[in-house]
């Protein structure tokens, strides 16, 4: 075979390399190399099919389409030599920042090069020449970068012949020198760090395919926070302002000391969780369940009775309404949103019932939407499962704090507009994340673009909390104190009705319950403790038992309320006449 050994530069394309050997010897599709051949020369290859040289990818089969082995053995090269000679090593899922096809640069096809790395989007221009890239002919024929028969037969050129590929003489040995390539050096190891880089994995649908777009318009800042270093080159894109969060710990951190499951596709229904156990054991679940936790106990602490208020009146300006007067119905609002947005159930799981689920076993299951983008995560090279499950249980975290930070914007949009707003939560940052495995643990960045409300709720001290036991102890002996004055029925130990003057409590502690177990109503009372004996004393009603114990104070006094309602039934409140 007619080639001149040494003449493949760094980074030369494959597509240009097949092209300059097809050319010499004159070769047809089948005679090319491909996975399957053995590489002797004089083998015939059964490729038949168009292959990608972008990706050195085949349309009719899984993996490799040239075989860059047998080539470097055909022409007496070394391996090395078509290192990043295609685009095949970048993932599929982040091939958006190659261009859909080939591009050149004149100068450097004048030169008898070509490399594959010019396809790159963030480059605009030659690294080299510094000439801009094109992608087409000057017939307006795109450079797909695919080689078949027909390719083959106009070696030299554009099938319009305007445009050369090389020349006769830079077809044997490009005219262009190893310094001036190495002008791609940065390019190169850019490329090596960004494709060990863990990130979410894009689906192929519409809403997929604009956060694909939006995660690459932040390759700078992916670069820096990552520190995997941002070629000059590279055309200068703008940074946008968002906050960075990042996480070194690695998976120590995973908050749980029994070992988790990562999700996967294949479960069966009957495989997701372990019998008896309400919710599934996965980092999703997890992360949702520490973050509602937060949210009900430091940020809409005591809102329950909003929820319920909310699905009982669903109307939204009724909603926005109650909101505009109260902060802590806006913080609720903004809670029920986080939540539909993650459980499906949530809605008949706590407000206002727990009417919930059953799997196939008879089992209550409590099930949550794990966000797309950590379900089917894209993990750096060389992570184990525990590394797995902690950028699983990271990327749920990022996703569920970008919910909440849209249901706060949701909640103060509607306090300001009058009409509460219902809909599905977009979560603009849920895929603004990446991960990079270092030697000893993994680093997980997050990026967030939308605003931020702090609405955790102070949380007291010892001594503001004992305060305020005083306070509300001593609010409470004062009520009592104004109740029971004057006279009152009084049912004695041994059962005798007599009027007597009310008795105030003595000590400072006075409880108020409520009795059961009287009927349809339940009358709040007051239990405390006076002159050795426990007094029950009904709040609405003059009305008080005396008792050696708690227990026996309240036990008479339902007996007295229940012959009390006989002798007395309260009234019922009759119809109007209509």
């Amino acid at each position: 075979m007619t080639w001149h050994a040494g003449s493949i530069l760094p980074f030369a394309s494959l597509w240009h390399t097949l092209l300059r050997v097809a050319a010499l010897n004159s070769l047809r599709t089948r005679e090319i190399p491909d996975a399957d051949a053995q590489g002797e020369l004089g083998t015939w290859s059964t490729m038949h099919s168009r292959a990608s040289l972008l990706y050195n990818e085949s349309s009719n089969r899984q993996g490799e389409g040239i075989s860059t082995r047998a080539l470097a053995r055909w022409l007496h090269e070394p391996v090395e030599a078509f290192e990043w000679s295609h685009l095949g090593r970048i993932p599929k899922s982040l091939r958006g920042i190659v261009h859909e096809g080939l591009r050149h640069c004149p100068e450097c096809l004048a030169a008898g090069y070509h490399s594959a790395l010019t396809s790159l989007r963030p480059l605009q221009t030659c690294p080299i020449h510094g000439r801009e890239l094109l992608s087409r002919c000057h017939c307006g024929r795109a450079f797909e970068g695919r080689i078949d028969d027909k390719v083959l037969a106009h070696t030299l050129s554009c099938a319009c012949g305007k445009w050369a590929y090389f020349t006769k003489q830079t077809c044997r040995r490009p005219v262009m020198t190893t310094s001036e390539v190495s002008a791609l050096t940065p390019v190169v190891h850019w490329l090596e760090a960004f494709v060990s880089v863990g990130h979410p994995q894009f689906g192929s649908g519409q809403k997929s395919a604009f956060a694909m777009e939006c995660w690459l318009k932040d390759l700078r800042a992916w670069s820096d926070v990552l520190g995997i270093g941002y070629p000059s080159c590279f055309k200068a894109a703008p940074c946008p302002s968002r906050r960075r969060i990042v996480s070194t710990d690695g998976p120590l951190a995973m908050p749980t000391t029994a070992p988790l499951r990562a999700h996967s596709n294949q479960q069966g229904p009957a495989d997701r969780r372990q019998e008896g156990r309400y919710w599934e054991r996965n980092p999703a679940t997890s992360a949702y369940r520490g973050m509602l936790r937060h949210l009900r106990r430091h940020v809409n602490r005591h809102g329950e009775s909003y929820g319920i208020d909310f699905l009982r009146n669903p109307d939204p300006s009724r909603i926005a309404h109650v909101m505009r007067s109260n902060r802590q119905a806006m913080v609720a609002f903004a809670e029920m949103l986080w939540s539909r947005g993650m459980e499906p159930n949530v809605m008949r799981r706590r407000w206002p019932h727990r009417a919930v689920e059953q799997d196939v076993r008879g089992d209550f299951v409590g099930d949550i939407q794990p966000p797309f983008s950590a379900r089917h995560a894209v993990v750096s090279p060389g992570q184990d499962d525990a590394g797995r499950q902690w950028v699983e249980f990271q990327s749920c975290r990022s996703m569920m704090l970008s919910l909440w930070r849209d249901a706060q914007r949701r909640a103060l949009e509607a306090v300001r507009a009058g009409h509460a707003d219902w809909g599905v939560l977009s979560g603009e940052d849920a895929f603004q994340w990446a991960t990079i495995h270092g030697p000893q643990s993994i680093c997980f960045v997050s990026l967030e673009s939308q605003p931020g409300w702090d609405w955790t709720l102070p949380l007291p001290d010892k001594a503001r909390r004992r305060q305020e036991q005083l306070e509300t102890t001593a609010r409470r002996l004062r009520i009592a104190v104004d109740v029971c004055r004057g006279p009152c029925l009084t049912l004695s130990s041994i059962g005798e009705w007599h009027v007597a003057e009310s008795i105030s409590p003595s000590s400072t502690r006075v409880d108020q319950h409520r009795l059961l177990g009287v009927g349809h109503g339940k009358p709040r009372f007051w239990l405390f403790e006076s002159g050795g004996q426990f007094i029950a004393r009904v709040v609405d009603l003059k009305l008080q038992v005396l008792a050696s114990s708690p227990r026996e104070a309240i036990e008479a006094l339902r007996r007295g309320l229940t012959q009390h309602q006989k002798a007395y039934p309260p009234a019922v409140a009759q119809p109007a006449p209509g």
